[in-house]
């Protein structure tokens, strides 16, 4: 138990910039220095639709975000607020793109947003609506048993 104790002691001297204690005397905590900043997959992704094209932002993304994380609290709450990010980015674009009769770019403003919340069955529905209008079968049959997988029709 010693030898742990200087360990982790040891490995907080050296990342003394990197993380502080703070809180109470008798119940100190370590946190990550405000000199420092942590950028996740979400954090780029909220900025790049903040501040950028909607439709590259979604395309040139990894794919959903915090993938392989166990679902704690923090995980859940940032998945929930990019969700809410990308679809408050997507509606009016999908929106506009529906009231022109322009299934193609619905098709393809759906299946950028489908590439960063995978279950979202919202968009699965819209995707495969927009793409019996214009795609080929096997693209109909392929959307359809996307959405199947999710739950839909």
């Amino acid at each position: 138990m010693q030898h742990i104790i200087r360990a982790c002691d040891r490995l907080t001297r050296q990342a003394e910039d990197v993380i502080v204690l703070e809180g109470p005397y008798d119940q100190p905590y370590q946190v990550l220095s405000p000199l420092w900043e942590v950028r996740s997959d979400v954090s780029r992704l909220l900025h790049e639709l903040e501040h950028g094209d909607v439709l590259t932002a979604l395309e040139q993304s990894g794919g959903a975000c915090l993938r392989g994380l166990p679902d704690s609290a923090w995980v859940v709450r940032r998945r929930a607020e990019l969700a809410t990010a990308v679809l408050g980015a997507l509606e009016p674009l999908i929106a506009g793109a529906e009231a022109a009769g322009a299934a193609q770019d619905v098709v393809r403003l759906t299946s950028a947003g489908l590439r960063v919340l995978p279950e979202q069955r919202g968009l699965a529905e819209r995707r495969l609506q927009a793409a019996r209008a214009c795609e080929s079968e096997d693209g109909v049959a392929s959307f359809q048993a996307e959405l199947k997988m999710l739950g839909g029709a």
